[in-house]
């Protein structure tokens, strides 16, 4: 399975709980390098999903600089390694209201 097929399982999941909205995004020239795969708000508070095929793949330096960036400001961070997205729904169901 390709991530571009397990980001889009993701997203479709995640849109479908109570409170959450998030989207894709597509690398290019024209978006900022290490951007997450996955962008989107639950519950009011801001989130970042950089989706990994399996537990061996690990975050770019660049990709980790965004994601570090992203916590330091409030946001919340996760890396997923699960293409059925189970861990991803139950990482945003620990996120507490703002």
């Amino acid at each position: 399975m390709l991530e571009a097929d397990i980001v889009r399982r993701m997203v479709a999941a995640l849109n479908k709980l109570p409170n959450v909205f998030c989207f894709r995004t597509h690398g290019g020239s024209f978006q900022m390098k290490g951007t997450p795969d996955v962008l989107g708000v639950a519950h009011g508070r801001f989130f970042a999903i950089e989706a990994k095929r399996t537990a061996r793949d690990k975050p770019s330096p660049a990709q980790l600089y965004v994601l570090k960036r992203i916590s330091r400001s409030g946001g919340k961070t996760f890396v997923s390694h699960d293409p059925t997205a189970k861990e991803v729904i139950s990482w945003i169901s620990t996120l507490p209201e703002s």
